[in-house]
């Protein structure tokens, strides 16, 4: 019989020692009866080195109370203890991770005499699941980063696209610099923003719009030595988008005229139709809190409003030129027969609902035939550029001069009162008579007043009444 029970010892103990778990065999009083060969390598020793010996002999008394508590626990309860992590200091020092089962054990009466105890070593297990789980909370942060950048380009471009579609539909030029300064200036929540254009017959570039910018003066930029080594000379001269994140630290940055002392970050980017540049758009200083520096993506917003910006400058200039042109006289470049037609009844319409006074000049060129047969058709037109700088120059913006033929012109003087239509009149004859040209030239007026019951023929009609008259007189006269 005992022969036999060794037997059986021996067999429970090379099937422990097969198994990489470690795993002991406990009396009542907590003294290990058996272990395998992994608990005791754990502990340094060999598994007879260990039999008969408890935990206090092994472990920190702090630790070995632990350990005798849970024993007696499981006995007591009668209950198995399964898979609890506990973090163990062993005997050499090092910190393990372990999940520990312990079993009541129970003779052939079923009393408790006991426990088995199995612990498995998951300390590796356990560090490469944390670094599992904090690579996996990486990439989910890095994927919550990534989808809020996307949907914030995505918020940004179709602002961008909302401003190009406005900027498309502005065929005014100063009102489309307005704009684009206004919404550029949001959507990149700028405290400032300045539009540049490129003046092509003096090769300077100028301030059209600024929002956030206090100019003492107009700024330009000629491409020489006033703005050198400045935001627009790297702009302008080199043709490529300029990001300074920081004003103090970036070298190629250099606090000269137009940068303010407390501007911090600044975007650039050149207008360009081509290879021709139309102008430069820049913007300085975020205004949103913790975020003082422009970025990449900012960079490319602007880059997508300033090259929209150019093409749709190029086509505000040349909706006024085609509409100059039509309202235009081609020699004299003064207002023409049809804007006069459709200006003066604006006026004659505004007068009778405001009841404001409105008068006409009606001019025209003594003896301009002898002159024309005497010097030429050429030298006769060269008079009438002449005559049309000198007539423009003496009157307010808000009068109007048109050529109404050949060598005939008129003037409509809103809210002017006759009398002082006559002194406009009389101002024009004397500086035209004093013109210096190859034959002095003098002109007869006829300045005639709207009344309530006339309508624009009989203005017309008075005035050319009142200019032969002058000519009646013997010309080089103001008749009213």
């Amino acid at each position: 019989m005992r022969e036999l029970l060794n037997l059986e010892n021996n067999l429970v103990q090379e099937l422990v020692d097969n198994v990489p778990d470690a795993i002991y065999f406990k009396d009542k009083n907590g003294v290990l009866i058996m272990v395998n060969k992994a608990h005791a390598a754990g502990l340094g020793l060999q598994p007879e080195d260990v039999v008969g010996r408890t935990d206090y002999d092994f472990f920190p008394k702090k630790l070995a109370d632990k350990f005798t508590k849970d024993d007696q626990a499981v006995m007591k309860a009668g209950v198995p203890l399964i898979d609890r992590l506990e973090r163990t200091v062993q005997p050499d020092g090092s910190k393990h991770i372990v999940s520990t089962t312990k079993i009541p054990r129970k003779d052939n009466e079923g009393n408790v005499v006991g426990i088995m105890g199995i612990t498995r070593d998951i300390t590796e297990r356990t560090r490469i699941e944390e670094e599992r789980l904090r690579a996996q909370k990486k990439a989910e942060q890095q994927a919550r980063r990534l989808k809020d950048k996307l949907q914030f380009e995505k918020k940004k471009l179709e602002q961008v696209l909302t401003i190009i579609e406005g900027i498309n539909t502005i065929v005014n030029l100063n009102k489309l610099i307005d704009f684009i300064v206004d919404k550029t200036s949001r959507i990149l929540e700028a405290k400032k923003c300045t539009l540049m254009l490129m003046n092509e017959e003096s090769n300077e570039l100028s301030i059209k719009g600024y929002k956030g910018v206090e100019l003492d003066e107009e700024v330009n930029w000629n491409g020489k030595n006033n703005i050198r080594d400045s935001i627009v000379d790297m702009v302008a001269n080199g043709g490529k988008s300029v990001l300074v994140k920081d004003v103090k630290t970036d070298r190629r940055f250099s606090k000269k005229n137009i940068i303010a002392d407390e501007t911090k970050s600044i975007l650039a980017v050149p207008m360009k139709s081509g290879e021709q540049l139309i102008g430069v758009l820049i913007v300085a200083d975020k205004k949103v809190a913790g975020r003082s520096a422009f970025t990449e993506l900012d960079l490319k917003v602007l880059d997508m409003i300033g090259r929209q910006s150019a093409i749709a400058v190029e086509n505000a200039r040349l909706y006024k030129e085609l509409n100059d042109l039509s309202i235009t006289d081609p020699l004299t470049k003064m207002y023409n027969y049809r804007h006069f037609l459709r200006a003066l009844d604006m006026e004659v319409k505004r007068m009778k609902r405001y009841y404001s006074d409105l008068c006409l000049l009606m001019i025209d060129v003594d003896e301009f035939k002898a002159y024309n047969d005497d010097f030429g058709h050429i030298e006769g037109d060269k008079l009438l550029k002449k005559l049309s700088k000198a007539l423009m120059a003496n009157l307010r913006d808000v009068d109007i001069p048109c050529r109404y033929a050949g060598d005939e012109f008129v003037v409509i003087l809103p809210k002017t009162k006759l009398s002082d239509a006559k002194v406009v009149a009389t101002k024009i004859k004397t500086k035209i008579e004093e013109m210096r040209l190859k034959r002095k030239i003098t002109v007869s007026i006829g300045a005639a007043k709207l009344s309530k019951n006339m309508n624009r023929k009989d203005l017309l009609l008075k005035a050319d009444k009142l200019l032969y008259k002058a000519k009646k007189e013997g010309k080089n006269t103001v008749c009213a």
